[in-house]
């Protein structure tokens, strides 16, 4: 759980900067993401955002990559290019804010549970045993990154990547906006 989190967090937070573009005539910026493990609790936050609206409401539209996970994900990520984060900082900050509250709902509103049920092809009693039973609040939490001790050394062994990346790289392709008091 912590490794693919960790991961997750790091793909949804460089992706969403690397390959944003503006769909004008929606008056909402489009955000494509690469998202580890389709239909797992932690990983399901963007997509259950979604559906409940609460992108929509941040003036997002999100594209999702499902990804087999690991490396596959962080391969995704890391090959586009890093100024585009710069560029897209507000929609980044946007997503952010989305996000939280995504995470918020699905703890808090059982209509939000039911998206997640739905999505994810399971009974809401067995989706409220996953949340409750195995996924902390905690553990979804965007603002404490863990894992990447794993992941990175994952991804070149599964030649994924060509070498680790360094603290500097890791740094730059992971800038999560702070919480707005």
């Amino acid at each position: 759980m912590t490794r693919r989190h960790g991961l997750w967090i790091a793909a949804f937070a460089v992706s969403a900067g690397l390959a944003a573009s503006s769909t004008a005539a929606l008056a909402q910026d489009k955000l494509k993401l690469a998202v580890g493990q389709r239909g797992l609790w932690d990983t399901s936050v963007s997509e259950v955002g979604q559906r409940a609206s609460i992108f929509k409401k941040h003036g997002l539209e999100l594209e999702i990559l499902w990804t087999q996970g690991a490396g596959e994900t962080q391969q995704a990520v890391i090959s586009g290019s890093l100024d585009t984060l710069q560029k897209r900082k507000a929609a980044v900050e946007r997503y952010m804010a989305a996000y939280r509250e995504t995470v918020d709902a699905m703890y808090s509103d059982p209509a939000v549970l039911k998206i997640y049920a739905e999505f994810a092809g399971i009974s809401e009693a067995k989706a409220k045993r996953t949340r409750d039973d195995f996924f902390a609040k905690s553990a979804v939490n965007p603002d404490d990154i863990k894992g990447l001790d794993v992941i990175v050394p994952q991804a070149v062994t599964l030649k994924f990547t060509p070498a680790p990346l360094t603290k500097e790289q890791l740094a730059e392709l992971i800038q999560i906006p702070p919480r707005k008091k």
